[in-house]
């Protein structure tokens, strides 16, 4: 239904003067709007009916801070795009309790951790959404800066609100999860699509 969409709107915004030649952009353009507006109302709306809604937009704003980056696991269509995110971001709340007990080396490791996965292997790029070599190195340098933003953040925001500092973390290890899992996948299920991934690193 989204790709429906898209494809109407960007031959609507195309007959009312938008560039031809840029309508695969438009629809892709639009499929992602869409799929994070709906995840985002998804999130939302969840985290209102549970009194949390506060926690939600803090994982929201550090998950996608490094995810948008970083890179990682992409669904095989929209609908499981949107399932995923929403129950990824449901299931942070579960986590964040488990902060506290690793405050502050826990932090740190997950940290070191991440930076080492943003080092060798960001952005893993999707194999549809080719990226140039100078768009690479600065989405490299971007995630890690804001995997040491999240992390900074965090560790001075702690003393003073500890679940808002573990709304932090999780949103950092969500994207850190992702990241793993599209590496796995890649090297497990499907050897070609890796090296695409990864020559250009």
């Amino acid at each position: 239904m989204i790709e429906h969409f898209s494809k109407w709107l960007s031959a609507w915004l195309i007959h009312n003067g938008g560039d031809p030649a840029q309508e695969k952009v438009y629809a892709y353009g639009i499929e992602c709007l869409a799929n994070e507006l709906i995840s985002d109302f998804l999130l939302l709306f969840c985290g209102f009916l549970m009194n949390k809604t506060i926690y939600i937009v803090i994982w929201c704003m550090s998950f996608t801070a490094v995810r948008l980056f970083l890179g990682g696991y992409h669904a095989s269509t929209h609908a499981r795009c949107i399932l995923t995110g929403t129950a990824a971001g449901i299931c942070s709340l579960s986590i964040n309790p488990i902060w506290p007990t690793l405050y502050p080396w826990g932090f740190l490791v997950i940290t070191v951790f991440a930076l080492a996965i943003a080092f060798f292997h960001a952005p893993i790029i999707h194999k549809n959404h080719p990226v140039s070599n100078e768009k690479r190195k600065k989405a490299k340098e971007k995630a890690i800066a804001a995997i040491i933003l999240d992390n900074f953040t965090a560790i001075i925001v702690y003393p003073y609100h500890h679940e808002i500092s573990s709304s932090i973390m999780t949103g950092l290890l969500t994207a850190l999860l992702m990241a793993v899992l599209a590496i796995v996948i890649c090297k497990f299920k499907n050897q070609a699509e890796c090296i695409t991934v990864h020559k250009n690193l």
